[in-house]
């Protein structure tokens, strides 16, 4: 029926700019979504993509914006991490992630797309433990790791998979990412000690499943370990190209 057509969320942001730069690039039509007040300034050079407004707790226009797409990448989300019980994360990455889907499905989407992240992921119990996988269950918990937005993004992939039992649904889990078009930009937080965040000296990338592990907008691994503290507040600067590329884009429309 000609161009295929990819709606997302989140095109304001870090991530969700790339996913669609690199949507138009691979020759879909695209359909941003946003509040109205954000500022798209870091896609100015991507004049293709439609902005349509409609924030993440407006379904009717989530379902409008949606109408006619192949695929929806929901992308959007609250990425800071804390110990605080009260913010914006349960808000935007649950109720947010259940709008999206609500309207996805109101509009006929054939294929939904959620980022879900490393966090939702289960830890390796030890260091002798074998690479976790998706069979293991979540178990932030045991290692004082469920902060409001691990735990928002846990519940968000669960509510999508629950979903998988009527839509074709795709979940992937980035980690910490680099790169072009980080419009904020993004800041690494990170708690004062690191035995309260890295079980042991063991590399916290080698605790993550082996095909997610630092699937992330840079070209090799960023190495941290538990054996030192990270940095309290380090920017995301643009350090090198994207490893999302057009191919494997159109292989989520596709596979």
């Amino acid at each position: 029926r000609g161009v295929a057509i990819a709606a997302l969320t989140g095109a304001t942001g870090f991530l969700g700019a790339n996913v669609a730069a690199m949507l138009v690039e691979s020759g879909l039509r695209v359909r941003a979504t946003r509040r109205g007040s954000s500022s798209v300034r870091h896609l100015d050079d991507v004049p293709a993509i439609e902005w349509l407004d409609a924030a993440l707790d407006d379904e009717p226009a989530l379902a409008r914006a949606f109408a006619g797409a192949d695929v929806v990448f929901h992308v959007a989300g609250v990425a800071t991490q804390t110990r605080f019980t009260r913010g914006q994360q349960r808000a935007v990455n649950v109720d947010g992630t259940r709008h999206v889907l609500a309207a996805a499905r109101r509009a006929g989407v054939g294929r939904f797309v959620h980022t879900s992240s490393v966090v939702a992921c289960a830890i390796a119990p030890d260091d002798a433990a074998p690479d976790v996988d998706e069979t293991m269950p979540w178990n932030f918990a045991r290692f004082g790791l469920d902060e409001m937005y691990a735990r928002s993004k846990r519940d968000a992939e669960l509510l999508v998979l629950d979903a998988a039992r009527d839509m074709d649904v795709v979940v992937v889990n980035p980690g910490t990412m680099f790169g072009p078009r980080d419009a904020k930009p993004s800041i690494v937080v990170a708690p004062p000690s690191s035995s309260t965040w890295a079980p042991s000296a063991t590399p916290w990338a080698r605790r993550f499943p082996t095909r997610w592990r630092w699937r992330s907008l840079i070209s090799g691994p960023m190495p941290v370990s538990g054996s030192r503290p990270w940095p309290r507040r380090s920017p995301v600067r643009t350090r090198a190209a994207s490893s999302i590329t057009a191919s494997n884009t159109r292989s989520w429309m596709t596979q």
